[in-house]
């Protein structure tokens, strides 16, 4: 196509979305509109396309938990995607890459409804939070990958006191409320699961009898000592026992002062009879008796016997049941034996972990830590379902009228995240009450427990003032560019629904995304998304240039688009695509090497429950009821020189693709309701070949402020890879 007598108008930067001003007003290189696109070094493509994964049998609800776990064994690792949608179902998908999903139950945990899971992965499990992003609204759970067992997570002390309105399980042993510390002297077992009643039942105290208290019915079950009659080590005097649960984890539950009892050994030599052990709750594995030695005190120190062990020719006896069926056992050992084995008295601090908003490991300090809004529960080390309640959650600003929201490591320091501000919690060896909270820095703060994000490089998140990155020293705003006017992408967040925002790094793609509520949308409904490819440090697409004395674009920047992605949750799922051969769903047959062993997968906001992942090299978004086309728009700012009257001549390009390239002349700061202000060019044609001239189309029209606008036309697999561009035009006057 010829162009003589118009003037060329080159676009070869293809940069951020910018909306500090309207397209008019910037200058060349940024976009006014970025829509489901992609940036690469030197252009700007159609965003990859999504293609479901899995979808919830019911199809009609959100996903609201997505989590890849691994079960790492010494023989390999077994992949476990683990979803949950907002009716309170939990899948897994078995086997991994098959895209069919099995269902999670258990007789312990009821999974609650309208809730959003949070997941920690660690010692081969997943570790799960209920809440509705403000607050937990449910205990939390333990997923096992060797078992598949979904179980409570950790367990109620032996002999808690009861508690009024209260929901039991079977198993579970309680003590009186009144009485003082040492109770009625008895301890009673939950044997009808249910909820407790608005006032304490009258506790009988005749062996095995029973009380109904609300939909509970709880029996006295009473552990019992008393010398055996045969030979034995266990030396005379007063000494006192409690019964610990085992799961099947490994957590050993807590134990209270009501619920020990005594024995005053009269017969030397002789062994201890111990009867009536209660059984605990399904998930128990092991009982575990621990004694005083002879003229202890109710309060401590107790011990027990971890396995069965020869002294001198005097067998020790462990004091571990191995099983939750036994009730009576017979012991021997000696209290010089008994003081040297595992102590337990500190076992009186132990309380359940209550419901959280976050739950999340810390694998610096080995420990899992759990959020409320009013601080944070720290475990012990190593023992994951193992927390003090004496030692007063870590609170850093108690007293300042913030939520607290997460709790974060990064580069091998401890943030604790609040609502505006962030601390650094210097961690020690000591009970985690005694840990220091230094203030790092004040004002902004991440919105919900999903809104903050780790990487190697920076930690992230996103606060209603804008999104902050963090690289040590103090968090910067890196989204002026799409905040600063009334009308612009951040502002257009809905806020009411702000803890529902989350935030995801992809390292191997170098960008973050960031899902939220767009304009009325209660859930979120879009993705933000920001490349950091060319600059790791963030650095701002638009600076002032005194060479030139004015602001220009930089290609070293940060890249702002906007993806129509609804989605709750996001998550790199490590999952191995199965062949078809094996019968899987083929609709990421083509997926290249790297995407067949992990997937950047979305849970989605929508009542459809679809689990979709990006589908490298693939330009249509694929669901269980077919292809849609992605709306794949980059418009371009207007040129200085083309700010006043020209002539429009047409435009060539430089792009590779499928399908058609719609290219549109935007003739004013937006496209008016009637698109009087639009020249819609020919569709060009597009192909894959990275060798064919350019390719041009001509157009007709006179106006100022003229820019270019291409598209894909939403259909389903058109697609652009944009490198170059020209807008011919010449000027019919010198000045409007």
């Amino acid at each position: 196509m010829n162009f003589e007598g118009f003037s060329p108008h080159e676009f070869d930067r293809w940069s951020s979305l910018v909306e500090q001003d309207d397209p008019t007003a910037l200058p060349q290189g940024v976009a006014g509109v970025a829509r489901n696109v992609c940036f690469r070094l030197n252009s700007v493509r159609t965003r990859d396309g999504i293609s479901w994964q899995f979808q919830s049998p019911t199809k009609d609800q959100p996903i609201t938990g997505l989590a890849s776990l691994i079960n790492q064994q010494p023989t390999g690792s077994t992949q476990v995607p683990l979803i949950l949608d907002i009716a309170g179902r939990m899948y897994v998908e078995s086997p991994a890459g098959s895209g069919t999903l099995v269902p999670v139950t258990s007789s312990q945990v009821s999974l609650p409804a309208n809730v959003h899971m949070q997941v920690a992965a660690a010692y081969n499990r997943g570790y799960l939070a209920f809440s509705d992003m403000k607050v937990g609204v449910a205990n939390p759970a333990v997923y096992d990958l060797p078992s598949g067992n979904l179980d409570p997570y950790s367990m109620r002390p032996v002999g808690a006191r009861w508690q009024a309105s209260t929901s039991y399980l079977i198993g579970e042993v309680v003590t009186p409320a009144s009485g003082g510390t040492v109770g009625n002297g008895h301890t009673y077992r939950c044997t009808t699961a249910g909820t407790s009643g608005g006032s304490q039942p009258s506790f009988p105290t005749g062996a095995a009898q029973t009380v109904s208290d609300g939909t509970v019915v709880w029996t006295e079950n009473t552990a019992t000592m008393a010398s055996s009659g045969s030979p034995g080590n266990i030396c005379t005097g007063q000494r006192y026992m409690v019964v610990l649960f085992k799961n099947r984890n490994g957590y050993i539950t807590g134990m209270t002062e009501a619920s020990v009892q005594g024995i005053n050994v009269t017969n030397s030599s002789q062994s201890l009879n111990v009867t009536n052990i209660p059984l605990g709750p399904a998930n128990t594995a092991a009982r575990i008796l621990c004694f005083t030695v002879a003229g202890g005190t109710s309060v401590g120190d107790y011990f027990y016997i971890p396995a069965q062990d020869s002294v001198s020719g005097v067998v020790m006896t462990s004091t571990v049941i191995g099983d939750n069926t036994t009730t009576s056992a017979t012991f021997n050992f000696t209290d010089v034996y008994l003081l040297s084995t595992t102590k337990v008295t500190d076992f009186f601090r132990k309380v359940q972990a209550p419901s959280c908003v976050d739950i999340y490991f810390s694998a610096s300090l080995n420990r899992m830590i759990l959020t409320t809004p009013t601080g944070h529960m720290v475990s012990l080390a190593a023992d994951p379902e193992s927390f003090y309640g004496d030692t007063s959650p870590v609170q850093p600003g108690q007293l300042d009228g913030q939520n607290t929201i997460c709790w974060r490591d990064f580069q091998g320091t401890s943030y604790s995240l609040k609502e505006r501000s962030g601390y650094i919690v210097e961690v020690s060896a000591t009970d985690p009450s005694t840990w220091q909270a230094v203030k790092k820095w004040e004002g902004v703060g991440p919105c919900g427990p999903r809104a903050a994000a780790v990487c190697n490089a920076f930690m992230c998140f996103a606060h209603r003032s804008g999104f902050y990155v963090f690289f040590g020293d103090a968090p910067q705003r890196v989204s002026k560019e799409i905040g600063h006017l009334s009308t612009s992408t951040w502002r257009r967040i809905n806020w009411d629904y702000q803890h529902l925002i989350w935030v995801h790094i992809d390292e191997e793609a170098q960008e973050v995304r960031i899902g939220v509520p767009l304009d009325d949308s209660t859930a979120p409904n879009v993705i933000l998304k920001v490349n950091y490819e060319e600059s790791p440090t963030f650095s701002p697409p638009l600076f002032f240039s005194h060479f030139v004395g004015k602001e220009i674009s930089s290609a070293e920047a940060r890249k702002w688009s906007v993806d129509d992605i609804p989605a709750f949750v996001c998550a790199r799922v490590e999952r191995k695509l199965a062949s078809q051969a094996s019968g899987a769903r083929t609709s990421m047959s083509g997926a290249d090497a790297l995407t067949r062993q992990s997937q950047i997968m979305f849970g989605s906001s929508n009542p459809d429950g679809l689990v979709s992942a990006i589908d490298y090299g693939t330009y249509s978004d694929v669901g269980p009821n077919g292809t849609v086309g992605i709306d794949s728009i980059y418009e371009a700012a207007a040129p200085a020189e083309l700010m006043r009257v020209n002539q429009l001549g047409g435009v060539s390009v430089n792009a590779a693709g499928n399908g058609d390239l719609l290219v549109s002349i935007i003739l004013g700061r937006q496209i008016a309701t009637d698109k009087s202000n639009k020249i819609d060019l020919a569709p060009i044609k597009l192909d894959d070949s990275q060798v064919k001239p350019p390719k041009s189309v001509g157009g007709r029209g006179q106006n100022e402020r003229m820019r270019p606008r291409f598209s894909n036309g939403k259909e389903a697999g058109a697609w652009f890879d944009l490198k170059y561009a020209v807008l011919y035009a010449r000027p019919v006057a010198n000045s409007k």
